[in-house]
């Protein structure tokens, strides 16, 4: 079946709040300093793509005489780790890439955790590493590698400049006061209704960018419109058009992967694939991000305007993740233990080698 690809766009109007585990929280768990995510989740761009699509169809609300279309246009149920292969369908979207950030000149997209550093690592073969509970044969000759000079922020580089831009040079942060004035008045103590809030805004006009591919033509070429996304209803400037590259194109010869695998995205790994990755690795440079969705379903889902009901707490391979090899034997254990087609269509488990 033909697939047509779409490059989206979305400006931010104004600053936004992408929800993580840092957010409010309720009861024994209530936060009352709130921390904004620096890119929306993949699940959340999901569900703002089948939102879209709903209104594109004209099948909104949802009701019991167009839930079988509505099904057939963006599938069951909501995005979540734990479905298995055949329910992992969302109808005519085919694939979404990870998103990454761009400008009027060129795309940014994280730099793997060793980039800059691999030049000046020295093996020492000689020495043992603990990975993952085994003993491995590689490690970094402490002499020559300086730990107090790495830099542990996410890095960019620039498609077109090659340029590296640290996230100081991307994103602002301003924090915001308030007061819950129905909890003030409810509980007649203060202190339980200040709350602080931290947004995100991008420097210099720029945006986030994902690649997606349709089952069949839904929007038109050059579209724009205005999208809901993240907390705090941020808003963004969507544009929609054509794309004939996909994320793996792109940015597949930025980096040096001699020796190694590189995660370019957030990755899922469950514990027997732990176990291989942690065997056939020679050394690993690697970091985890959390990671937790809200959960809709079509079919059993009757008052939308409920509060959600959110996943359990994933712990991701982040993006950048970088996995050494000594043989083609263990690079091809390295990758068995991140493919998953599945998630692959909708920008996890995303690696060049």
């Amino acid at each position: 079946m033909n697939s047509i690809s779409y490059r989206i766009e979305l400006e931010p109007l104004g600053d936004f709040f992408f929800g993580g585990e840092t957010t409010f929280g309720e009861d024994k768990e209530r936060n009352y300093f709130a921390r904004s995510g620096k890119f929306p989740q993949q699940s959340a761009l999901l569900g703002m793509l089948r939102f879209e699509l709903l209104k594109e169809k004209k099948l909104l609300p949802i009701q019991q005489s167009n839930k079988a279309a509505v099904k057939q246009l963006i599938g069951e149920k909501s995005f979540g780790f734990e479905r298995n292969s055949n329910e992992f369908e969302f109808g005519i979207i085919k694939k979404i890439s990870p998103v990454f950030l761009t400008d009027s000149e060129q795309d940014l997209i994280p730099v793997p955790l060793d980039y800059d550093y691999e030049n000046h690592i020295d093996w020492n073969t000689e020495s043992r590493v603990c990975l993952s509970g085994n003993i491995k044969s590689r490690q970094i000759d402490s002499g020559l590698f300086d730990t107090k000079n790495y830099n542990h922020g996410t890095r960019y580089i620039g498609t077109q400049d090659k340029n590296l831009y640290s996230e100081g040079n991307l994103f602002e942060h301003s924090v915001k006061i308030g007061i819950n004035t129905i909890k003030s008045r409810e509980s007649g103590d203060d202190k339980e209704a200040f709350f602080k809030q931290e947004f995100i805004s991008l420097k210099d006009k720029r945006q986030f960018a994902v690649y997606a591919q349709f089952k069949e033509e839904v929007f038109e070429e050059c579209m724009e419109r205005l999208v809901i996304l993240g907390g705090e209803q941020s808003m963004f400037r969507m544009r929609i058009k054509k794309a004939e590259n996909t994320y793996e194109q792109k940015f597949k010869r930025l980096f040096d992967v001699n020796e190694k695998v590189i995660l370019i995205s957030d990755a899922y790994v469950s514990s027997p694939q732990k176990e291989v990755l942690s065997r056939a690795a020679d050394f690993a440079w690697s970091d985890t991000v959390v990671f937790r969705n809200i959960k809709t379903n079509v079919e059993k889902t009757t008052n939308y305007a409920a509060k959600p009901n959110k996943s359990n707490k994933m712990n991701l391979l982040k993006r950048g993740s970088v996995f050494y090899f000594s043989s083609e034997d263990t690079k091809k254990e390295i990758i068995q233990s991140l493919k998953n087609e599945y998630l692959q269509q909708y920008g996890f488990n995303l690696y060049i080698d």
